[in-house]
């Protein structure tokens, strides 16, 4: 499903990716599919990813402030 879904989103003319948490990307995606598409891999308490083959972010963090916002927010 991810293969096809993220196939017809470039075919559509825009780029596609995979966001999940790193042990997901390990036991339920494919290795060829983090070779194909871009992976957004959230590895919270700055723990680096140890599953994900590839990636092209780290999100490392979801509580962070940022200046000017009372609200916490994802960090990569």
């Amino acid at each position: 499903m991810v293969t096809a879904f993220c196939t017809t989103i470039e075919q559509l003319g825009f780029w596609s990716g995979v966001y999940s948490y790193d042990s997901f990307f390990k036991s339920n995606l494919n290795p060829s599919i983090q070779g194909r598409f871009a992976c957004w891999v959230a590895s919270v308490e700055n723990v680096k990813p140890r599953f994900t083959n590839t990636y092209q972010m780290w999100q490392y963090s979801w509580k962070e402030s940022i200046p000017g916002s009372s609200k916490k927010t994802d960090i990569v």
